[in-house]
């Protein structure tokens, strides 16, 4: 996490992502940035909205499946579209959404 370091880009980070006119892949990585800098709730949405959308290359599709993955169960309320995500065609995304479900919803145990 970066953490409260991040302070000072947050406002540049939310505003490129709220730019629906800017690139996705920056705007991926602003809303992984953002969440990382502990700023979940402005980011879970905007990554489920890509993770289960087919019409975006299947890397954008993985960055935002891993970066749910990465808020943990703080994602919970997008628990749906990393389900369906888990179906994904991609067998990365597929396989990755299904790891982020168990990361979420706390099922998640590594093996020993």
């Amino acid at each position: 996490m970066l953490g409260s370091g991040a302070a000072p880009a947050i406002e540049d980070l939310s505003a490129h992502l709220d730019d629906a006119d800017e690139d996705r892949w920056v705007r991926v990585q602003c809303a992984d940035a953002l969440a990382r800098a502990g700023e979940v709730v402005a980011a879970i949405g905007f990554l489920a909205e890509l993770a289960t959308d087919a019409g975006q290359p299947f890397p954008i599709r993985l960055q935002a499946v891993r970066s749910l993955a990465m808020c943990g169960p703080a994602a919970v309320t997008e628990l749906a579209a990393l389900s369906a995500a888990a179906s994904d065609p991609n067998e990365y995304v597929a396989a990755a959404a299904a790891h982020a479900v168990a990361v979420v919803d706390g099922t998640y145990a590594p093996a020993p």
